[in-house]
């Protein structure tokens, strides 16, 4: 069974994807699998960098405990950018 990530390992990953494009693949899949999902993600990817300038200067929102890691804080940064 695959070790689960954590908060950390997830946000960090998030982070680097974002800036970087280098997705973390889950274990076990299968050539076709690997493919739809860096197809997919790189067409999200783009859609996501594309729409952050619109943000710059608001506040993000999230269910993350208060002073964890979040998804949230790498969107501002890069929108604040």
């Amino acid at each position: 069974m695959p070790k689960a990530m954590t908060v950390v390992d997830a946000v960090t990953a998030h982070a680097t994807w974002l800036r970087d494009g280098t997705i973390l693949m889950p274990e076990n899949l299968s050539p076709s699998g690997e493919y739809l999902i860096r197809d997919s993600l790189t067409d999200l990817r783009s859609l996501v960098l594309d729409m952050l300038p619109r943000f710059r200067g608001c506040n993000f929102a999230c269910w993350c405990r208060p002073g964890s890691p979040c998804h949230a804080d790498t969107l501002m940064r890069i929108a604040n950018g």
